[in-house]
């Protein structure tokens, strides 16, 4: 049996939006938004882009670019001590110099530079979404605040999508 997906809308499907259109400053069902300013929900990015899973993906830098930085999302994530949890996420970006921070509490944290992508632009190649993989166990059961966020660019990008943490180590 596969174990279920922590994350409550990884995919960013639980709201109804216009097929080739977005809901701009909207804040995903089961997550709040990290900053000043709710992300955008897309159907389809620049050029035509579509999501890494389903329908919908997040551009973390949303309201047309209106707003303070730091801009993203985030939510809590109930994780037992001991269980080894794979964590995985689809990002892409565009043409603009951005970079996609993320974090699981204390148990993750990174960055990754998504200006090279161009995943919807007009002004490049477009590139496929980029998996990031990661298996963490806490040392302690409680609430771990999953967050992705961005501290740079003025509108759109980074794009997340395919968020999941799931269980695939319990110990006896």
């Amino acid at each position: 049996a596969q174990a279920a997906n922590l994350v409550v809308n990884g995919s960013f499907e639980a709201q109804t939006v216009p097929l080739n259109l977005f809901l701009q400053s909207t804040v995903p069902t089961g997550w709040q938004s990290y900053g000043a300013l709710a992300p955008d929900i897309l159907t389809v990015g620049y050029s035509g882009g579509t999501a890494a899973e389903g329908v919908d993906f997040v551009d973390l830098i949303g309201g047309g670019g209106a707003g303070s930085l730091p801009a993203g999302l985030q939510q809590n994530v109930a994780l037992t001590a001991g269980v080894t949890y794979a964590v995985s996420f689809a990002y892409n970006g565009d043409y603009s110099t951005r970079s996609l921070n993320y974090s699981l509490g204390t148990l993750l944290a990174g960055s990754v530079n998504v200006s090279s992508l161009n995943a919807f632009s007009n002004f490049g190649a477009t590139t496929v979404w980029q998996l990031f993989t990661a298996q963490v166990t806490p040392a302690t059961t409680g609430n771990y605040p999953l967050a992705f966020y961005t501290t740079t660019g003025t509108f759109g990008s980074p794009y997340v999508d395919a968020v999941s943490v799931v269980a695939v180590e319990v110990p006896e």
